[in-house]
């Protein structure tokens, strides 16, 4: 026998058949020995590889028939041709149609069930679109009046609710747009509309200046703050004070206004914040004038007299004009260093003065 076909034998014996009894097409590219010139005979190689070519190809052909066999068709087809029952073949093509319609019905109830679903969802997103932008809104008046009256703690509550509503809104308009596109397509969200959203609230523009907002809501506390604190200071105290201490107040007091009124008209404040600062500075100014020397307005800070302010006070008076002064004045002079006073301070006291 040639050697080349003794090869193929020799390979193919070695477990080279499937349950059909054929040599698979693969099988064939991994014999045992390759074959040679020698091997081939006269022939020749070529031709040998030719017809291995042709035999792969018809084990493929084979393979592919194997697959589109139906043996229920074909025992009908049989009984039909030989034995005259149609029965078999009838029955196996009315359960064809009867499956066929079966998968129609699946697939339009499947449809319309997508469609019922897209629907739905696209209404329950409108409806929860609407309640975002109140939630929005109403984050943004919260911010507003807690910037209004100074609550920093709020300021920065209500900027997370905003940031948070609007990256829910920014979420849900995604969706929204995805699902008016594609409901033809019965909700065939291919492109997450949740991803699109900005997944970290603190990236979310919210065109609010939160910590410009709060340094300004600060400035406004310390200036009015300060405010207070002079008015609360250049009151009228409830006793004498010496003269040069009512001076250096009056002094520091015209600093003090000046440099509150500066901060203000400098600060970035707006308008009205800076008007309302400034509602009470002309108060606060006469305030400090009545601490001006020689400053005759009522109110004024009353003053420690000296002796020579007793002595240029009872300096040409008479006897009745000095009496009249009282027992307290006239011990208050004496106690300041005016000399010969002991007369009519008795004098004053026996007249009840």
């Amino acid at each position: 026998m040639n050697p080349y076909l003794t090869s193929l034998l020799n390979a193919a014996s070695k477990d080279r058949y499937d349950s059909t009894g054929l040599v698979q097409p693969s099988q064939l590219d991994d014999f045992a020995e390759p074959a040679t010139a020698e091997m081939v005979g006269s022939e020749g190689l070529a031709g040998k590889e030719a017809r291995i070519a042709q035999i792969k190809q018809r084990l493929a052909e084979i393979a592919e028939e194997k697959k589109k066999y139906n043996l229920e068709e074909e025992m009908g087809k049989y009984k039909f041709l030989y034995d005259n029952d149609a029965s078999t073949l009838m029955g196996y093509k009315q359960n064809l149609r009867n499956a066929e319609a079966t998968e129609k019905i699946r697939k339009a109830t499947e449809d319309a069930t997508k469609a019922s679903n897209a629907q739905t969802a696209w209404k329950q997103n409108a409806i929860d679109l609407e309640a975002t932008k109140y939630d929005l809104a109403s984050a943004k008046d919260a911010y507003n009046s807690a910037k209004a009256s100074g609550d920093e703690n709020g300021m920065r509550k209500a900027v997370l609710d905003i940031q948070r509503a609007q990256a829910k809104l920014n979420r849900m308009n995604a969706e929204q747009t995805q699902l008016r596109n594609k409901f033809a397509k019965q909700l065939e969200l291919t492109d997450n509309a949740e991803d699109k959203a900005l997944d970290d609230v603190s990236n979310v523009q919210t065109g609010i200046d939160l910590e410009g907002d709060i340094s300004r809501v600060n400035n406004i506390k310390t200036l009015k703050g300060e405010s207070t604190r002079l008015g609360r200071d250049y009151e009228k105290p409830g006793y004498a004070i010496p003269k040069s201490e009512r001076n250096a107040k009056y002094q520091k007091g015209v600093e003090e206004v000046s440099k509150f009124e500066n901060d203000v008209m400098n600060s970035d404040l707006d308008e009205n914040a800076k008007q309302d600062l400034l509602t009470g500075l002309d108060e606060l100014k006469r305030k400090v004038e009545k601490w001006k020397p020689g400053s005759k307005a009522p109110g004024r800070p009353n003053v420690v007299k000296t002796k020579e302010d007793y002595e240029k006070a009872l300096k040409g008076l008479n006897k009745t004009q000095i009496l009249a002064k009282g027992v307290a004045y006239l011990s208050a002079a004496k106690k300041a260093g005016v000399q010969g006073l002991d007369q009519y301070i008795k004098e004053a006291q026996a007249k009840g003065n």
